[in-house]
């Protein structure tokens, strides 16, 4: 379970890179993963070690820094695409507006993630 909320923090920081403008890849900390699975593994073996209040406090932190980050938006902003927010990443713009970027990272993401996470916590014994 852990292992998930440490994800979903991870990439909740590589959003707010996307937002501010800044390199994504170094505010994830992969120095160019060449993919996103590649960039997982990273990821996972570099928080592995983490424990369960480590992983809330991460998970707690980048969530804010995601509502900070929205909060300096203006609904414009939301319409314009990726690219205007990563000038010199011009890769996995479609020109669809970054809002789409932000519920794939949040909603969409911790949706994904949470089904794993029952899975996870089915198999676990109870006490």
């Amino acid at each position: 379970m852990k292992d998930h909320l440490a994800h979903l923090a991870a990439w909740n920081l590589s959003l707010v890179a996307l937002l501010e403008g800044r390199d994504r890849d170094a505010a994830l900390g992969i120095g160019g993963a060449p993919s996103t699975d590649s960039a997982n593994e990273v990821l996972q073996r570099r928080q592995r070690g983490l424990v369960l209040d480590e992983v809330t406090a991460l998970q707690l932190g980048s969530r804010q820094m995601v509502r900070d980050a929205l909060a300096g938006l203006r609904d414009v902003d939301l319409s314009r695409p990726y690219s205007s927010f990563q000038p010199d990443d011009p890769g996995p713009d479609d020109g669809q507006p970054v809002l789409g970027w932000i519920n794939g990272n949040t909603d969409d993401h911790a949706d994904e993630h949470a089904g794993y996470i029952r899975e996870l916590s089915q198999r676990v014994p109870s006490p």
